[in-house]
């Protein structure tokens, strides 16, 4: 009957082996998702300061010589 109780151990960790990789699996999913966000963020970022830096060229455009 020993053979049962490694079985029945083995089936337990098996159980746990599952419910690990679950949870890491919801995690994985939770970061795919953060780093979504963080991405569309960054290129929302770099659009502004492009813009800036095509307004910062025009503007010095339309300065004035220095006298």
């Amino acid at each position: 009957m020993n053979w049962v109780r490694d079985v029945v151990h083995v089936l337990r960790r098996i159980v746990l082996v599952e419910e690990r990789i679950s949870m890491v699996a919801e995690r994985v999913a939770a970061l795919a998702n953060a780093y979504d966000d963080v991405n569309r963020r960054l290129a929302r970022l770099e659009g502004k300061f492009e813009l800036l830096e095509r307004m910062g060229a025009a503007r010095l455009k339309r300065l004035p010589p220095p006298r």
